[in-house]
Formats: structure tokens, C-alpha cells, sequence
């Protein structure tokens, strides 16, 4: 089983748009990932979590396993995807430049 650390952003900003993030997980202390209102908002996977995190700063203690069955829908759908690449991810940042 892979490790994945899971941080609330507090003002961590997305490095795709530079907006404010949700949050980051570290998987497998390898790959890292963000949560990002902006750019994720199209993804099904991340769009409860999204909404979760649009009407909550943190994790209420009472919604830790929602947040958690959220947390593990959004996760496992980024180990079906390939880490973009680093020119992906560079077209990707100017794209929201222009």
C-alpha cells in the first residue's frame, strides 16, 4: 500500500494557476498533487471535494469520514493518470497567462 500525506493548503498557491489550493497529498513521498478550485473544478472526481472545501476551511470533526471517502475517490482517481510530464506541465502554467 502507498503512503499518501495529506495537508489542508491553508495559502499555499497552485502552481498551474497560482490560485489558492484546498489542499496537497504526497504519494508515496514521489509524487506530489494539489487541490485547486480552479483547475480541478471540470475533474468529477475532485468536484464533491471541492464543494466540501468551498463551504468548510477545514475538516470538521463530525465529517472525517466523508472528507476521508472524498479524499479516497479524488486520490485514487490520480493513480489512474500518469504524472504529466514536465513540458505538460509548463504549457500547462502559460496557458493561464495569456
Amino acid at each position: 500500500m502507498t503512503a499518501v500525506e495529506v495537508r489542508v493548503a491553508s495559502d499555499t498557491r497552485c502552481p498551474r494557476c497560482a490560485g489558492r489550493l484546498c489542499l496537497t497529498a504526497s504519494i508515496g513521498g514521489k509524487r506530489n498533487v494539489a487541490l485547486c478550485p480552479g483547475c480541478d473544478a471540470a475533474d468529477p472526481h475532485a468536484q464533491q471535494l471541492l464543494a466540501y472545501f468551498a463551504a468548510h476551511e477545514s475538516v470538521q470533526p463530525q465529517d472525517m469520514s466523508r472528507v476521508s471517502e472524498l479524499l479516497g475517490h479524488w486520490l485514487g482517481s490520480l493513480t489512474d493518470r500518469p504524472e504529466p510530464t514536465l513540458a505538460a506541465q509548463v504549457e500547462a502554467w502559460w496557458s493561464t497567462r495569456a
